[in-house]
């Protein structure tokens, strides 16, 4: 019964400090934080530590807010907005070592941790180590499978094909090949990130953009690819639903023979 009262004390508190200090009621704020801060942090969740995280770098208060993270890691290792609220700082700072290093450790304790291989995978990318910005948004996209994924899976397309169209750029793929593929896969990342729905404005500007950069590219390379429009991508549904209509059809009529 007193956990219960604990557990549910501390989310109360912890929403309320959220919400105060958002709306600049700083003062109330703390009255708060003094009655969260009575209650032992092994009745803490994730609320609390990230919403008493958020106050301390409102404030300015960013040691605090490290050692907070700390904590957070060893009361719910297994969290990873305990990696990613720690991390997100230094990668706002541009500090991306540091961050890097805290995203790392937040992969190998957590299995389903889209948000924070994709904070990785962005860090990745502002350091040029653009392979393995690729392989961290592949770590994001199976941590999406969940009803209620923790990153924006446009978002994640979107990186893999920054990360796949940078790595083009540097010229290091050599072999025809292997150059080709790069370039397709570029380009139907960023039509998927396209056509989701959680999609942001600035990609239905940057997207088409950049595809017909590749596009270019590849010709320059004497490589011919083609981005589907989406009246293909109708057409080839459309396609898809007649042939199996038929295939039903002829099953049906078999049947009755």
């Amino acid at each position: 019964m007193a956990w219960n009262i604990s557990l549910k004390a501390s989310d109360l508190l912890s929403s309320s400090i959220k919400y105060l200090s958002s709306n600049g009621d700083i003062d109330d704020a703390d009255k708060l934080i003094e009655r969260l801060q009575g209650v032992p942090k092994e009745y803490w969740n994730w609320r609390a530590f990230v919403f008493l995280g958020d106050y301390l770098k409102l404030m300015d208060r960013f040691d605090e807010a490290f050692a907070l993270y700390e904590e957070f890691k060893q009361q719910l290792p297994h969290d990873e907005r305990a990696y990613s609220q720690h991390g997100g700082v230094f990668q706002q700072w541009g500090k991306h070592d540091r961050a890097i290093e805290i995203f790392e450790e937040g992969l190998r304790k957590t299995q389903k941790a889209p948000q924070t291989a994709l904070m990785l995978a962005e860090s990745y990318i502002e350091v040029g180590e653009y392979v393995k910005a690729i392989v961290s948004t592949e770590r994001a996209i199976e941590g999406t499978a969940d009803e209620q994924p923790s990153a924006n899976i446009a978002e994640i397309f979107w990186t893999r094909a920054k990360a796949r169209d940078a790595l083009i750029h540097t010229n290091a793929i050599t072999e025809q090949a292997e150059l080709a593929e790069s370039i397709g896969s570029a380009i139907v990342d960023y039509q998927a990130a396209l056509s989701m729905p959680d999609r942001i404005g600035q990609y239905m500007i940057r997207g088409p953009q950049r595809i017909q950069v590749l596009q270019l590219y590849a010709r320059d390379h004497g490589i011919d690819i083609q981005a589907e429009d989406e009246s293909a991508k109708q057409r080839a549904l459309l396609n898809l639903l007649q042939r199996l209509g038929r295939n039903g059809g002829e099953e049906e009529g078999n049947s009755t023979e």
